[in-house]
């Protein structure tokens, strides 16, 4: 961690363009007129604008839309090194116009425009020579140009540039560049591209762009028939691409620790140099997913994988993992730098090149045997970084072409086309969380985006029974036309090495001498209606296959094709060990009896964390485990934090034949019962997020007429917590009955499950804001409810649901006593603390005011790269003492400002006997305010000691003076504990 809070200091101002003294706004080339900012319209990443300024001067952004009304600006604080960061407010107009940008400074002369800004979703392009090459240059290339007036697209390219990491004396010129090297934004004299500045997309303006890039955009709007409009708005395409590069030249320098100390990269061999001169100045700059192609250069002797084996002095260097590594470390690297979660990232597979099987030795490999070179090893590596159960990668696709060899151009498929329609299929599966192509029915295992996959290998006897899923009408498919030399004979599917077998389960699978070719001229194939198919192989006589390999050449000549046209890829299974299959079957098991919350469930408010706020849709497994193990290192936990639950986006159709709910396959591989027993074993307790409607705020499933199968299905995954939405869809209230039944309903099922398991289940659920009607029966429905508005990361949205929640108290008290209901909690939505948007003054009021009001404590900030301050105040004892008191007493106001409510005080009463005082500075400068013991149920002439709750520290001994006053700065608060004592 020690080297990602080093880069986290060297990046904050990544993005932004280096001003040293001077007095102006500055921002990076990337905010220039015609950009295309990520909407946050379906809550897939935030959207953020950011630059320097004067140190400690305020900058203000005017012209963008706002949420909740139009002509409100934007206005930030420059922190002491004159960084600025504005998180923008969700894009929600269906017909997207341009924006004006107009920023300004209270102390900076100067005034930046950007004209005809647009919302819509960015993509990052990013990689080698597949990447760089130009639309111009690829079969069709000339026809696509003539089509390409796509005006709602935008293209952005990045200058070609490199930067070293700052080792071994280089001087000032190293490290991540904080903007695009001004000397080359313009038009580049070699390949007279415009770089450092957005174009719409026309014929004239995409001849020189990555043709990949481009074309998947297109294929994007193509297959499913979207207008660019209605894919969230426009389309920005940002090119960052470079000819024969290695991995680790895209790598940020922490990345580097990530991999095990056998694969570790010897210190001069750490180059980062295209991260940090193309992809560091980006990062922070939204995007909805990036799209990766590369891997030639770390495939052959001209790689650098070579030179990194010898060098490195551990002697004993596995080739095996070296890419995988780099390449699942350069994916996490580039997320925990960009700071809004774990986006989708999409790659391509190697195609096929020739090599020994054909004839063909293109490398001047000096590797034995008939697979040739390093290419067959490089693209297993590259899948190894797709998602599965334990592995540290999630949120990734890869589009295969192991059919898409160019005998004439290697290793440069000329049919950008195909590989653009795979990356778009892998696109909507990964990013847009698609299951299928067939809205009407979402069907989770249509397996639209992916070939034929292996599921399970098995020997019968004679016969090896392959079984593959995303198999519908799978047949052989050759590569190439075998109708020459050699094959013409036979055909490649009956002649090559498509399948081979191991004897020995410890065999080295580089090794192509330990490997025989299995013949597939017997082969059958029986397909099923389920999408599934069984291929049968005749194995030769006396023969005990262990494992099995395919297409494992450098340019295999057959492939298994389904109906999609979309192909196999490379893979060795061991002989009847099963792959695991996210299916609904294996996401539930039998309950497990691990400890959960007490039997009076939620008897203080719940602390822990909600992925909402930071990740919105970018969670998955690895942030959760990495949110638990930061917990538990920061000593949040051991301070009550023990709640880890994923909100909206996690779940993703239902089984078709069951109707269970199916978690995103891409993001969740393990499943969420592993995710809760992960989290149970190390003393967390998890919960997971609903919907009473047809759906969730994202669209996806909600549990509308499922709450029978889902509580069950949720007591099978070990949740400790369920939040229950409203959102869209059809709903109890549409068909006029009451808007608690789907409560009531999973509050049965839970019974049931506590019954079963002796584990009560949490149960939080939106919304009540009234103290009639609903307030009357509210408690008897939930632990917790929604008293407002979803808070946002700003001081107007704190103040907001601090008023809608603070009258409410008597929501949480049993009726006609004002005594405090233990495990019935307003809630006021989860915290900001740690956020863009508020300053740490207001964090801190933000936060005690919570503990106040007797609220949830759910952390809603990125706590690997939290500050210090925000730890420091999410940790405040005193403060979660006064949260967590036992006598549940939600804190008011008691005395406030008489002309314009711009101060209060709020009082809470504390099982000891003591009582809590909140100072509350609502205005926009420092005050003098005054508390009267009187105010807070003390007697006047009762000595007190007073206690500051910040500084952990009494403020002298017992006093009977019946007043405090202090200065309370703008938007901040003093926090006190008033104890009575009997004598002074």
């Amino acid at each position: 961690s020690t080297m990602v809070e080093k880069w986290q200091a060297v990046l904050m101002a990544v993005g932004f363009i280096a001003m040293g003294t001077s007095a102006e706004i500055s921002v990076n080339q990337i905010f220039s007129d015609g950009m295309v900012i990520q909407t946050n319209a379906a809550y897939g990443a935030r959207g953020f604008m950011y630059g320097t300024a004067v140190p400690g001067e305020t900058v203000t952004i005017t012209g963008l839309p706002r949420r909740s009304a139009q002509g409100i600006p934007y206005p930030v604080a420059t922190d002491s090194t004159g960084a600025w960061k504005v998180q923008l407010d969700p894009y929600q107009e269906t017909t997207p116009p341009t924006y004006t940008a107009t920023l300004t400074g209270s102390i900076s002369k100067n005034t930046i425009v950007i004209r005809e800004i647009v919302y819509g979703d960015v993509f990052l392009c990013g990689g080698q020579s597949n990447m760089n090459t130009p639309l111009s240059y690829v079969f069709n290339g000339t026809a696509e140009i003539a089509a390409a007036n796509h005006p709602n697209i935008h293209l952005f390219t990045v200058p070609d540039a490199a930067v070293p990491n700052c080792e071994g004396g280089q001087g000032a010129d190293c490290g991540p560049a904080t903007g695009f090297p001004g000397t080359s934004c313009g038009i580049d004299p070699h390949t007279n591209k415009t770089t450092c500045a957005w174009q719409q997309c026309s014929p004239d303006t995409v001849k020189d762009f990555s043709a990949v890039c481009y074309l998947t955009a297109r294929e994007l709007l193509t297959i499913r028939n979207w207008k660019a409009t209605e894919i969230h708005g426009h389309i920005g395409l940002i090119q960052a691409a470079v000819d024969e590069t290695t991995v680790e030249e895209w790598m940020p320098e922490a990345a580097f620790d990530d991999c095990s100390p056998h694969t570790a990269i010897p210190v001069k061999q750490r180059s980062s140099q295209r991260f940090n001169a193309m992809i560091a100045p980006l990062v922070g700059f939204s995007i909805k997913s990036a799209l990766f192609y590369q891997g030639e250069s770390d495939a052959g002797p001209q790689a650098s994988v070579t030179t990194l084996c010898n060098a490195s002095a551990q002697g004993n260097c596995d080739y095996t993992d070296l890419y995988t590594c780099r390449f699942g470390a350069m994916i996490n690297g580039w997320r925990d730098l960009w700071g809004f979660g774990d986006f989708a990232f999409v790659y391509t597979q190697l195609a096929p090149v020739p090599g020994p099987e054909m004839g063909v030795n293109t490398f001047n490999t000096s590797h034995p045997g008939p697979s040739g070179g390093n290419w067959p090893e490089l693209r297993l590596q590259q899948a190894a970084v797709l998602p599965a159960p334990g592995l540290p990668v999630d949120t990734t696709g890869m589009a295969v072409i192991t059919d898409l060899g160019d005998t004439n151009a290697p290793p440069h498929p000329m049919n950008k086309t195909e590989v653009a329609r795979r990356l778009a299929l892998q696109l909507l599966h990964v990013a847009y969380a698609m299951q299928s192509l067939n809205t009407s029915t979402m069907d989770p295992y249509d397996g639209f985006a992916d070939g034929p996959t292996i599921r399970s290998a098995s020997v019968n006897g004679s016969t090896l029974n392959l079984e593959f899923i995303y198999a519908e009408g799978m047949a052989f498919k050759p590569t190439f036309d075998c109708g020459v030399g050699a094959y013409a004979k036979a055909g490649c599917c009956q002649f090559d090495r498509t399948f081979e077998m191991s004897t020995v389960m410890e065999s080295d699978w580089r090794d192509d001498s330990a490997w025989d070719p299995i013949p597939v001229g017997s082969a059958e194939i029986v397909r099923s209606g389920t999408g599934t198919a069984k291929l049968t192989l005749s194995i030769p006589a006396g023969q005990a296959p262990q494992r099995i390999r395919h297409v494992h050449q450098m340019y295999p000549q057959c492939v298994l094709q389904n109906t999609r046209q979309l192909v196999s890829g490379p893979f060795i299974i061991n002989v009847t060990q099963a792959e695991h299959v996210v299916t609904a079957t294996t996401q539930s098991a039998s309950p497990h009896t691990l400890k959960g919350p007490p039997v009076g469930v939620a008897l203080t408010p719940p602390m822990g964390f909600n992925s909402w706020n930071f990740y919105h849709c970018n969670i998955d497994e690895r942030a959760i485990r990495q949110i638990a193990l930061t917990l538990k290192a920061s000593g949040l936990a051991a301070k009550g934090y023990t709640y880890v639950n994923i909100d909206d986006c996690w779940q993703v159709a239902r089984d078709p034949v069951t109707g269970v709910i199916v978690p995103d396959p891409a993001r969740f591989p393990s499943g969420l019962k592993a995710i809760a027993d992960w989290l149970h074993e190390r003393d967390f307790f998890f919960g997971i997020y609903t919907a009473a409607h047809g759906s969730t705020c994202q669209s996806r499933p909600g549990s509308y007429l499922y709450e029978g199968i889902d509580s069950a299905t949720y007591c099978d995954y070990g949740i400790d917590y369920l939040k229950i939405d409203q959102c869209g869809g059809d709903s109890y209230e549409h068909h006029h009955q009451d808007k608690n039944i789907s409560w009531l309903k999973f509050q049965a099922g839970f019974r049931t499950c506590l019954a079963k398991t002796g584990r009560p289940i949490v149960q939080s659920v939106e919304s009540c804001s009234t103290v009639t009607g609903c307030g009357e029966w509210i408690a008897n429905c939930a632990n917790l409810w929604r008293t407002g508005s979803d808070l946002e990361a700003t001081w107007g949205s704190i103040m907001k649901n601090l008023d809608q929640t603070a009258p409410l108290y008597s929501l949480a008290e049993i009726s006609g006593t004002g005594t405090s209901r233990a495990g019935h909690w307003n809630d006021p939505d989860m915290l900001q603390v740690g956020n863009v948007g508020i300053t740490l003054t207001e964090a801190k009021s933000h936060f005690a005011l919570w503990c106040f009001l007797a609220a949830p404590l759910l952390i809603g900030t990125d706590l690997h790269t939290a500050s210090p301050e925000a730890i420091a105040i999410l940790g405040s004892v005193e403060l979660i003492a006064v949260d967590q008191d036992a006598l549940g007493f939600q804190g008011r106001v008691v005395a406030h400002g008489e002309a314009d409510d711009s101060w209060q005080i709020y009082g809470k009463k504390m099982a000891s006997g003591a009582v809590g005082a909140l100072l509350l500075n609502r205005g926009t400068t420092p005050i003098n305010m005054t508390l009267a013991v009187s105010d807070v149920w003390i007697s006047a002439g009762t000595p007190v000691v007073f206690r500051d709750l910040w500084a952990e520290k009494d403020l002298g001994p017992a006093t009977t003076n019946p007043a405090y006053t202090a200065l309370v700065p703008s938007h901040g608060t003093v926090a006190l504990m008033l104890t009575p004592t009997t004598h002074a």
